[in-house]
């Protein structure tokens, strides 16, 4: 097995845990309080009402359904395009009221999130863009039944193996650390930004 061939399983395997871990906690996070999260979809201002409200409605189950593919390992270069494709729709949502000056929560992971919007949740969304994308190229899609049960041994083998098992549980901890780190310093710099405006009002 070519070095390239070896690595691309693990690239995979960290990718969608990493995805369909995170899209989890967000549909969880939604479906716990959907009357806030609705409001919350409402307050972004970016599609008429009806809309909004339908969209909000759908959404957790999209990211539900999303979640359990990645995790499940069905049909991953689609699972890879499609978390591209809303977390595109959500960077979008955010940039726009960054742009016109708006200060609200962001209900990323439902509304028990209490980060308000900011540049650092638009390069968490990138950072996720990037994972979302090297499992859409690198990532297997099985057409039967017995291939994915090859596919599933192929990736429980990579974890039971000790060496690589701890690599991959490393790996999927940084890449968490990395993107808490990213929308932390995200969030701190709009702090510091409002906090010197009003300083020198």
């Amino acid at each position: 097995m070519t070095e390239p061939a070896a690595v691309a399983p693990v690239i995979a395997l960290v990718a969608r845990s990493l995805l369909g871990g995170l899209f989890l906690m967000s549909a969880l996070g939604k479906l716990r309080d959907l009357r806030s999260f609705l409001q919350g979809v409402i307050g972004y201002r970016i599609l008429p009402m009806p809309l909004a409200r339908s969209f909000g409605y759908v959404l957790p189950w999209v990211e539900l359904l999303l979640a359990l593919t990645l995790l499940a390992g069905v049909a991953l270069p689609v699972a890879g395009s499609l978390a591209i494709g809303l977390l595109v729709c959500f960077s979008i949502a955010v940039i726009v009221n960054l742009r016109r000056g708006r200060v609200i929560a962001c209900h990323c992971h439902g509304p028990a999130a209490i980060q308000t919007i900011s540049w650092g949740a638009v390069a968490r969304n990138c950072l996720l863009m990037l994972a979302a994308g090297s499992l859409a190229a690198l990532a297997p899609h099985p057409r039967t039944l017995q291939h994915w049960l090859e596919l599933w041994r192929a990736d429980l083998a990579l974890v039971t193996t000790s060496a690589t098992g701890i690599l991959i549980a490393l790996l999927i901890v940084f890449g968490l650390v990395i993107l808490h780190l990213v929308e932390w310093t995200g969030h701190i710099h709009v702090r510091f930004t409002r906090l010197r405006q009003q300083v020198q009002r």
